[in-house]
């Protein structure tokens, strides 16, 4: 299965724009478990596999060439490493 061949009737921008449309019963959604972990914990939102059908996100981190990092910012990049797969 490709996700062109689902039949897609509505798009939405913001994370929580998909979650209030699930939880008030307009559908399922493709999202982020982070985004939803409450939800799934006090069972108001279910996940589901579709079979055939492995989607993956890419998430990449842009940084301003020639300024030193910050303490900050290095405990961002070790947070992210530590809760996103290699």
């Amino acid at each position: 299965m490709r996700l062109r061949d689902l039949d897609v009737r509505l798009e939405l921008g913001l994370q929580e724009s998909v979650r209030s449309a699930v939880l008030a019963g307009h559908g399922v959604a493709f999202i982020s478990r982070l985004a939803i972990e409450a939800d799934l914990a006090a069972g108001r939102i279910a996940t589901a596999r579709v079979r055939g059908l492995d989607p993956v996100r890419e998430i990449f981190l842009a940084r301003g060439s020639g300024r030193s990092e910050t303490r900050a910012a290095r405990a961002f990049v070790a947070f992210a490493q530590g809760r996103l797969p290699a």
